[in-house]
C-alpha cells in the first residue's frame, strides 16, 4: 500500500483476457488442432498483445498521462490467460466526474449499421449472458443472483459515487438496442453488457473489462484481488481395501493447466509493476552487515577496505537525502509536490 499513500487512489482497473479466436493463433494451428493443443503459442500471441496493451497506456499515452502501473497474469482452469492491471494516472488526467468515465468507458450496445465492427465485437465478448440462458444452472450465479450483479438496471446518466464505498453505475440506455443469441432466441439488451472501451475493443479483438475505481475504500480490496493467488483443485482418493478416511483422502492441490504451464517455460512475467518498494535494512552506525564470499580468502588490502567502507543501502540513502534535494520529497506520507 505504500505506493497508494505516495501517488493516491487507483483509477482503472482493467481485466486484459486471451482470446484464442486471434488470426495469429488460427492460422498457425496444424490441421485438426485446436488452440488447447498449442499452448505455447496461444502464450505467446497473449504476451504480445498484452505488452502492446500496455504500451497504449505507458508510451503512448491513449488514455491519460500513467503515474503508476502493475500488472498480474492469471490462468483459468479452462487454460486461457488473463490479466490485471491497475493504472493511476497524474492529478491533471485522473477521472474525477461523470463526464470522464463515459469519455473512457461505454456500457451500452453500438449502432449495429453505423459502427457494425464495434457491434460485432461487444456480442462476442462483451455479454454476460449465461445466467439468462441456462438460469441458476450458470456458473456465475449464488443462491439464485448472479453474484457480478447481472442484469444491472437500465441507467440514463453514469453516476459516479466517489464518496461511497461503491462502484460507478455506467450509463445504460434503455434504447431498444438488443443482440440476438442463441441462434436468435435469446435477446440481450444494454443491462448484460460488460464496460469496455471502444478503441481497446475494436484494436485487440478480446475481452477487456475497463472498470474505474470509484471510491478509496474499495484499494484493499482490489489489492487482494489481484494478489489472491493461484487456482486450487480438490482430490478425493478412495481405497476400497481400507477403512474410509475422510480426512486423511482429501487432498488440496494447486491446480496448474497446460497454459500456466507453458508460460513459465517461457519465462513470461507473471508479475509487473512500475515501482518498487525497497526495504531498507536499519541498522547502528558501524553495525552494517557485509557479505564476503568465502571462496575469496587472500584479499588485498584494497579489496578488504573497499569491503569495510562499502556503504549500506540505508546509509546510501541518508547521503543521499544530503546531497540532493529532490529526493527529500519521498516521505511516509508521500511526495511533497
Amino acid at each position: 500500500m505504500a505506493i497508494i499513500a505516495c501517488h493516491g487512489k487507483t483509477d482503472l482497473l482493467i481485466t486484459f483476457t486471451c482470446n484464442p479466436g486471434w488470426p495469429k493463433i488460427v492460422d498457425n494451428l496444424e490441421r485438426h488442432q485446436r488452440w488447447e493443443h498449442r499452448p505455447d503459442l496461444a502464450c505467446r500471441v497473449f504476451e504480445g498483445k498484452l505488452k502492446l496493451f500496455l504500451q497504449d497506456f505507458t508510451d503512448r499515452q491513449l488514455y491519460g498521462r500513467v503515474l503508476n502501473y502493475h500488472l498480474v497474469v492469471e490462468f483459468q482452469k479452462r487454460g486461457l490467460s488473463h490479466s490485471h492491471i491497475f493504472f493511476t494516472f497524474v492529478q491533471d488526467d485522473k477521472i474525477h466526474h461523470e463526464r470522464d468515465v463515459d469519455a473512457l468507458i461505454s456500457a451500452c450496445i453500438p449502432h449495429e449499421t453505423q459502427q457494425p465492427l464495434l457491434y460485432s465485437r461487444v456480442g462476442s465478448h462483451q455479454l454476460h449472458y449465461k445466467c439468462a440462458s441456462e438460469g441458476d444452472n450458470a456458473p456465475c450465479m449464488r443462491d439464485g443472483i448472479c453474484r457480478f450483479g447481472y442484469p444491472h438496471s437500465f441507467c440514463s446518466d453514469t453516476e459516479f459515487n466517489a464518496g461511497n464505498n461503491q462502484r460507478p453505475k455506467y450509463r445504460r440506455s434503455n434504447n431498444g438496442r438488443i443482440i440476438l443469441l442463441a441462434n436468435g432466441t435469446l435477446p440481450i439488451d444494454n443491462r448484460r453488457v460488460v464496460p469496455y472501451n471502444s478503441y481497446a475493443l475494436a484494436k485487440y479483438n478480446c475481452h477487456i473489462n475497463f472498470e474505474v475505481v470509484g471510491a478509496a475504500a474499495t484499494i484493499k480490496y482490489l489489492h487482494k484481488y489481484l494478489m489472491k493467488g493461484w487456482d486450487r483443485v480438490s482430490i478425493d482418493v478412495n481405497d476400497e481395501n481400507s477403512r474410509v478416511d475422510e480426512i486423511h483422502r482429501y487432498v488440496e492441490c494447486r491446480y496448474v493447466s497446460s497454459t500456466e504451464a507453458a508460460w513459465k517455460l517461457l519465462e513470461f512475467d507473471i508479475f509487473k509493476r512500475s515501482h518498487s518498494v525497497v526495504l531498507l535494512p536499519v541498522h547502528l552506525p558501524g553495525y552494517r552487515d557485509i557479505l564476503h564470499d568465502n571462496d575469496q580468502d587472500n584479499l588485498t588490502v584494497e579489496e578488504l577496505n573497499a569491503l569495510l567502507n562499502k556503504k549500506s543501502k540505508l546509509e546510501g540513502f541518508f547521503e543521499l537525502n544530503r546531497n540532493d534535494p529532490d529526493a527529500r520529497r519521498h516521505t511516509l506520507d508521500g511526495p511533497v509536490v
